[in-house]
């Protein structure tokens, strides 16, 4: 880890100058491997007002970022072979069950 000072430093002032020109009021930052977490880093505020700072136990709205990192996952499997988009999606969910007089629902219906 010490390897990466320099580097989370230098990451360290990137983020509190661009969150300066954003106008952004606080944020949470989390850097792992594969295998454990490398960095962790807390900027700004939970309540302006307040000026209570961002900590561990703050929790962040994440809204619809999550279908885009399911998206691209997704992506990532059908690029490596181990996903047909074509295929009903109850190939890889056994449970989705749907009774419906139209073709089955496939991965490539879901995704857009």
């Amino acid at each position: 880890m010490a390897s990466f000072r320099e580097a989370f430093e230098r990451l360290d002032h990137y983020i509190d100058r661009k969150m300066r020109e954003m106008n952004v009021p606080g944020m949470a930052v989390a850097i792992t491997d594969r295998e454990k977490l490398l960095h962790q880093a807390y900027y700004g505020y939970a309540n302006l007002s307040a000026r209570t700072p961002i900590a561990p136990e703050h929790l962040f709205e994440i809204a619809s970022i999550g279908k885009s990192f399911t998206a691209l996952a997704l992506l990532q499997q059908h690029q490596a072979g181990r996903l047909d988009l074509h295929a009903p999606v109850s190939n890889y969910l056994p449970w989705f069950e749907i009774q419906s007089e139209f073709e089955p629902i496939t991965t490539r219906h879901l995704l857009s």
